[in-house]
């Protein structure tokens, strides 16, 4: 067949529920901030912010979250938004869970730049960073 085809749908938009949290936590020396959580039934994006050691450093981070007290779940993406913020992405559908949570950062990764060489060194700072912090009920749910 040749020729063009127009398809016509809908497609449902479910906007995101922000739990912001604004909690900082100190680890050898180093303080991380969580941000907030976004919640949506394809995903738990939680957003970290952190200053890096020095300028020509980008930082990220390994991050674990429980949101009920059972089994933890792994990041499984990691946006790094900025040199001081990433964005760690848990493919769950939590966006109707409400309880006390745990997000543990176990591990932060420094990628800085050598200026001579323009390579790339890599180091690690091991935690844990823990944050303790309430999910609400989310009120639109009946």
């Amino acid at each position: 067949m040749v020729g063009t085809f127009d398809f016509e749908f809908t497609v449902p938009f479910i906007s995101g529920r922000v739990v912001e949290v604004h909690q900082t936590v100190e680890a050898a020396g180093i303080f991380v901030t969580l941000e907030r959580l976004v919640m949506t039934p394809s995903e738990t994006r939680a957003i970290l912010s952190y200053d890096p050691p020095h300028a020509e450093t980008s930082r990220t981070a390994l991050a674990e979250l429980d949101p009920s007290g059972g089994a933890s779940i792994e990041a499984s993406q990691v946006w790094d938004l900025d040199p001081r913020t990433s964005a760690f992405s848990f493919r769950e559908d939590l966006s109707n869970a409400h309880r006390r949570w745990t997000l543990t950062v176990t591990e932060l990764v420094d990628f800085v730049k050598q200026p001579v060489l323009g390579q790339i060194h890599q180091t690690r700072v091991a935690g844990p960073w823990v944050f303790r912090f309430e999910v609400p009920e989310d009120p639109s749910v009946e």
